[in-house]
């Protein structure tokens, strides 16, 4: 049958068509979130030519710190950013680290490792004796690495003043009134 100028046109109906729409932009939309999700959407890669690109420095840390390694940052972080990151060990010299504010593309850190010193627990510990402690280390820095007993008096730790190499701590028991 052939169509002709008198012959009706043959056209989906309205309903059809809204069909026809919703699954082209299902199809689009599944497309882009693919392409999104492989992350090549959008982004450049860091160090690339680009607008995004110059949003970014990459930085290395290493030393006393739990995760060293190169960190991809924004243009502008700070030290504190990286040192968050990074996660230092108890036994990193940070004082040495604070000159170096804001971070530049390509810098290296390297935090390194405080001294150690021996000091001696006696009294209300869980194990008493030598403990060996970063030099530079408080009262309140010790109570994190020394487990206390129930009935300790932990006014001790308040005090912030640094430990010396071999010395003597007491820490007494609750005194009951």
């Amino acid at each position: 049958m052939m169509l002709g100028a008198g012959s009706p046109k043959r056209s989906l109906p309205w309903h059809q068509w809204w069909i026809v729409v919703a699954l082209v932009l299902f199809v689009v939309t599944v497309v882009a979130v693919s392409h999104c999700s492989r992350g090549d959407f959008f982004v450049q890669e860091v160090g690339t030519p680009g607008y995004r690109a110059s949003q970014y420095i990459e930085v290395k840390v290493q030393g006393a710190v739990e995760a060293p390694g190169t960190y991809v940052l924004p243009k502008g972080a700070d030290l504190t950013r990286l040192l968050e990151l990074s996660r230092p060990r108890i036994e990193a010299d940070l004082k040495s680290l604070l000159r170096h504010n804001q971070l530049r593309q390509g810098q290296v850190i390297k935090v390194r490792k405080r001294p150690f010193i021996t000091v001696y627990l006696e009294g209300a510990v869980e194990q008493p004796g030598a403990i060996r402690v970063p030099k530079g280390i408080t009262m309140q820095d010790l109570l994190v690495q020394c487990p206390l007993k129930e009935n300790a008096d932990s006014s001790l730790f308040k005090k912030k003043r640094v430990l010396k190499n071999k010395e003597t701590i007491f820490i007494p028991f609750v005194s009951r009134k």
